[in-house]
């Protein structure tokens, strides 16, 4: 059996030496910039000093993977082009990339570049795997949210290198599908500036506590089971942690994995102790109780008081979509719904969007499908199957036995939300595809990338200009609940907590709601995000489509939504 890498993180150079001495096989660092560090201007290398560090690194006969994992805008694809050139002409041995559209760049301008996908992008099942196996990459860093079972079925399916983290801090939500900060008016997340809202204090009734707060991974103990999985490196996080701490803690994985710990709990608790915060094993291989969050039963002070003090800001749509104005034209109105949400009003719709997590209901769905279909067909409307965001390899395949039973002659396409959507449908189907926000398309090349689409939602942290882009019908969701977390529901279970819905708030009054969906939580603000108002003024920037998500909103109230979309459209 071969023996899996030792990856370790450097931000500074003091860094890096006391990692490679502790025996890291590889290094991941990064620039000044395009990386998920960018709120510690302080650490993180020049373009001069990676000159320099990348040569040293090898001559130390290690391996230097450049971390390029931000999402990318489209004005920013030129520099990512001249860092992947340069990074090329370094030698450096790998880049560790979210965006597709950098993948993209970096197939282009950079082909000896080794591509490594980052955690951000949320790969959780083989499909997705599959799919990026064909676009070239070598390796992907797994979601935190896999059991045993789901990691071996990965490994199985698939023939990338599989690298998984072993240490250090940690999302509560699965990676890349975080949009809290945005949402609530703080830094882009996904862009390396997330502003953590996981880390304040909330209050549930009359208690207050961390409830989003998970404690750090360590996996020491775990080691050999990862090694008989098959998981090729192992991963620890840190990149900002002092070198007097990173140094221990390399130097512990490097004795587990090169001759075992006889005493490899105690270890954990020395490490424990020097870090100063407390560990739990990765999110789902040791689950079913509460003790991986940091609770305090707080009285004290909030983790991130600044952020608490932040008011939530509106949506800048001129500095979202692009200054440039065009001519009004009428759009498309389109409605996410489910059995409960149908109305006669949706009779002025033009699209609808049916799915999402209803689709493991596959008796349940199929009885309202057929039923919506009859009447969409007389109304000539555009029905579209929507896939769910996260799909497990065991959801995948209850959504490829629904998709036999499935008359696709009836459909305009379908909405997915994830890589392994996108191939799913690719490789069963020739239906059309839109893209949802969830993706995190922000560029050209991304989009280029998979083949391109007939529609594209965009998500509020985009960056596009409408009126230049070459992008499909772009789409904006003008009513429904802005994005946040998505929990597997093993968190909810551990507080004995019996409610489908609930709300937590922080002592500065911002609340957060929190429902049960299917199998998982979904953590967003407690209000709706409705830009129905601004239906003209998105008219002008280049919107085409305009979607209200209704999946949960009675018949009466759903009438009046459409009414008022409608209305606003025509006027």
């Amino acid at each position: 059996m071969r023996k899996p890498e030792l990856l370790a993180p450097a931000g500074s150079y003091n860094t890096l030496e006391t990692v490679l001495a502790a025996g890291a096989d590889a290094v991941y660092l990064s620039g000044k910039s395009l990386n998920m560090r960018m709120r510690r201007p302080d650490y993180n290398f020049t373009l001069n000093e990676l000159a320099e560090i990348i040569p040293f690194i090898h001559g130390k006969g290690a391996k230097a993977y450049l971390a390029m994992n931000s999402l990318v805008y489209q004005e920013e694809l030129n520099q990512a082009k001249e860092m992947l050139e340069f990074l090329q002409a370094q030698k450096a041995d790998a880049i560790i990339v979210q965006d597709l559209g950098v993948l993209a760049l970096a197939q282009k301008h950079a082909p000896q570049l080794r591509i490594h996908i980052s955690t951000q992008t949320n790969v959780h099942n083989s499909w997705a795997a599959k799919a990026l196996a064909k676009m070239g990459v070598k390796r992907v860093v797994l979601s935190n949210e896999l059991t045993w079972e789901e990691l071996r079925e990965i490994r199985e399916k698939s023939s990338l290198e599989l690298e998984c983290f072993v240490f250090g801090a940690r999302c509560l939500s699965y990676t890349g599908n975080c949009y809290l900060s945005t949402s609530l008016g703080g830094g882009v997340g996904n862009r390396g500036k997330c502003s953590k809202p996981c880390r304040l204090l909330y209050q549930k009734d009359n208690k207050k506590d961390y409830y989003l707060s998970p404690k750090d991974m360590c996996l020491l103990s775990l080691l050999p089971k990862l090694q008989e999985v098959g998981i090729d490196s192992y991963k620890i996080e840190g990149r900002m942690e002092k070198k007097e701490i990173l140094g221990e803690i390399v130097q512990a994985f490097r004795l587990m994995i090169d001759q075992g710990l006889s005493q490899v709990k105690e270890k954990e608790e020395e490490l424990e102790q020097l870090i100063g915060r407390s560990f739990k094993s990765r999110l789902l291989l040791e689950k079913n109780d509460k003790n991986y969050l940091q609770l305090k039963e707080a009285k004290g002070e909030n983790v991130y008081p600044a952020f608490d003090k932040a008011k939530r800001k509106k949506i800048n749509l001129a500095g979202w979509l692009g200054e440039q104005k065009k001519k009004a034209e009428k759009g498309l109105l389109a409605v996410y719904i489910d059995k409960n949400s149908l109305c006669p009003a949706a009779q002025k719709a033009d699209i609808f969007y049916l799915g999402g997590e209803s689709l493991y209901d596959e008796e349940n769905f199929l009885f309202f499908y057929h039923q919506f279909i009859q009447w969409a067909k007389k109304e000539k409307k555009q029905v579209w199957l929507a896939l769910p965001v996260i799909t497990k390899d065991c959801e995948m395949k209850k959504i490829s036995s629904l998709f036999k039973k499935i008359d696709y002659s009836n459909l305009q396409g379908c909405l997915v939300s994830s890589l392994a959507a996108w191939y799913f449908i690719k490789e069963n189907t020739s239906l059309p595809l839109a893209i949802d926000y969830q993706m995190n398309i922000f560029n050209e090349e991304g989009l280029n990338l998979i083949g391109g689409a007939e529609s594209i939602c965009l998500h509020p942290e985009s960056k596009l200009n409408l009126a230049k882009s070459k992008f499909p019908l772009k789409e904006v969701e003008i009513w429904g609940w802005q994005p946040g977390m998505i929990l597997e529901d093993y968190w909810y279970k551990s507080f004995g907590w019996q409610e489908k819905i609930i709300y937590l708030k922080t002592e500065a009054g911002v609340r957060v709601k929190l429902e049960k969906k299917d199998k998982r939580i979904q953590v967003v603000p407690a209000k709706r995000n409705n830009l129905i108002r601004q239906i003209k003024h998105l008219r002008q920037l280049g919107v085409d489509i305009f979607r209200l998500d209704l999946r949960d909103v009675s018949i009466k109230n759903c009438q009046k939504i459409i009414s008022l979309a409608h209305k606003e459209m025509e006027d």
